[in-house]
């Protein structure tokens, strides 16, 4: 086999095979049937818009910044450590 073959395998049962070749065609499935999730792109349908997420992440934001409650995350996540710091920041100015 050289370098630049390329091959594909189709497994059918010997009718298939021969009903096939006397035609020269190939069926193949449709992704929908394979039982791979990751075989085809999966349409993905949101209750919301891009612009409820935005609004809902900036507002998530927010109240990590200067709400009542101090974050809960990674301390050594970049952002979480600005919030902690902006928080006790705030604190001091007051």
């Amino acid at each position: 086999m050289h370098s630049n073959d390329v091959r594909f395998y189709k497994y059918m049962n010997p009718e298939s095979a021969i009903a096939s070749l006397e035609s020269g065609a190939t069926r193949w499935s449709i992704p929908k049937l394979f039982n791979d999730p990751f075989d085809f792109p999966v349409s993905m349908d949101f209750k919301f818009t891009g612009e409820e997420i935005a609004n809902a992440l900036t507002e998530e934001l927010v109240a990590m910044a200067y709400g009542p409650d101090e974050p809960i995350g990674d301390p050594n996540n970049e952002y979480i450590k600005l919030t902690l710091l902006n928080r006790s920041l705030k604190k001091t100015v007051r």
